[in-house]
């Protein structure tokens, strides 16, 4: 084991002591993340608002604040939902419906609980050290009639009334609902730190981004296996490709083949040492995807997903990127040259390409059996995650069949370590 360890160190220490290298690691996650987001901005400019008209429900609204919610450049219409006779489900279903763009909801007698609140905050701030004030005795009753207990202080602090509250309904994946929403909020918040924070904007638990979930995480699932799918072939093959191919050229393969260490174990040296590299490559990759998605796709945000899909989503990037590694490493094996495996890596990520776009196409199917398949097992694991839709048993298959194609890449690229016309070229 320290033989092995030795040969990991110093390829890392190559690895990361060459600094086109570790530009190559760090930057496709940076390039993706800058262009997805200027996409963004692009598609965001494009889509001209202020050419439509919305519809804006409130409820409660004090008069001063009327203008907050009508924005120049934007067509706002309001109306009272209380004169309208809507509830609160009817206001929030035409949401839903698209035919309501944003509704706010004040509390009732909002800016009379604002004073009161105020009030009671100040009550609670002024100073209570226990000291009685000094009466004056001639104020004092000249009999001892006894006082009503109801009278007597209970030495208890009079509780303050609840904070005033300002509910804002919108759909995250309707465009104008969303830029209205983020008007309001701003402006609300504005107000807010200008009062000292005496009412809440959208407090509490409940939901009020009234968006599908499941159609946001459909739009993810779509396209996010084939992306994915690329992003991780390309990052291990911009590390891997080369790797045991140059060295035959450079002739240090020769050196390290000579030295007394079983070829099998220097074969998984090279696998684990190639492996750190590619998945640093892909996960920086995967965090400029993920980031960029708001801003790229109205309606998808990173609040969709909790922690049992984005560890989900680590491990499957995880095991995956293993795999790919170790399937370029056979491939730049059995090159004799950089340039060779290179061609030969470029062509596989065509299929690989062909793999991922058909787990946008293909049906689903509730068959094991597909998950065992290499890459598409993958795929799929990517479009349950993505839309919600995670199955432990799919998951579990496919990690599992992921690892032994590893073993097995591993294994093979063991035996071709021990193959001196594949090594040497004779």
């Amino acid at each position: 084991m320290k033989k092995i360890a030795a040969i990991i160190k110093k390829d890392l220490k190559r690895y990361f002591n060459d600094p086109r290298i570790l530009v190559s690691l760090f930057l496709p996650g940076i390039i993706i993340f800058v262009i997805y987001s200027i996409i963004g901005g692009i598609i965001g400019d494009m889509t001209d608002l202020s050419d439509e008209e919305y519809t804006v429900y409130t409820l409660n609204l004090p008069e001063p604040l009327a203008s907050l919610f009508t924005p120049e450049g934007m067509n706002v219409h309001l109306v009272d939902a209380a004169e309208r006779g809507l509830g609160d489900e009817a206001v929030l279903e035409e949401i839903h419906e698209g035919k309501v763009s944003v509704y706010v909801k004040f509390d009732e007698n909002f800016k009379e609980n604002l004073n009161l609140w105020l009030l009671g905050q100040l009550a609670q701030n002024s100073p209570t050290d226990g000291a009685q004030t000094p009466t004056d005795p001639s104020q004092t009753p000249a009999d001892n009639t006894p006082q009503d207990p109801a009278d007597e202080p209970s030495g208890q602090p009079t509780p303050a009334p609840a904070v005033p509250q300002v509910k804002i309904y919108y759909d995250s994946s309707d465009v104008g609902s969303l830029a209205l929403y983020n008007v309001y909020a701003s402006a609300l918040d504005a107000l807010e730190d200008g009062l000292s924070n005496l009412f809440d904007v959208n407090g509490g638990n409940e939901t009020f981004d009234l968006a599908e979930v499941e159609t946001a995480a459909d739009i993810m699932s779509a396209f996010m296996p084939m992306i994915m799918i690329v992003f991780l072939w390309s990052g291990a093959m911009m590390i891997s490709a080369e790797s045991i191919a140059g060295e035959k050229e450079r002739g240090t393969m020769a050196t390290l083949l000579a030295t007394p260490i079983q070829r099998s174990h220097i074969a998984l040296a090279k696998a684990v040492s190639l492996s750190v590299p590619a998945l640093i490559s892909s996960m920086c990759s995967f965090a400029g995807l993920m980031l960029s998605l708001p801003g790229l796709m109205p309606g998808v945000t990173l609040a969709h997903y909790g922690f049992g899909e984005y560890a989900a989503l680590f491990l499957l990037n995880a095991v995956t990127t293993v795999m790919f590694t170790v399937i370029l490493t056979v491939v730049s094996t059995l090159s004799r040259s950089v340039k060779e495996a290179s061609g030969y890596s470029s062509a596989l990520m065509v299929g690989i390409m062909v793999v991922g776009m058909a787990n946008s196409i293909a049906p689903e199917t509730a068959s094991p059996a597909a998950f065992l398949i290499p890459v598409f097992g993958a795929g799929r694991c990517y479009s349950q995650i993505m839309s919600l839709s995670f199955n432990p048993l799919s998951f579990a298959i496919t990690i599992a069949a992921s690892l032994f194609y590893i073993a097995v890449g591993v294994f093979a690229l063991s035996r071709l370590f021990s193959n001196e016309r594949v090594m040497f070229g004779k």
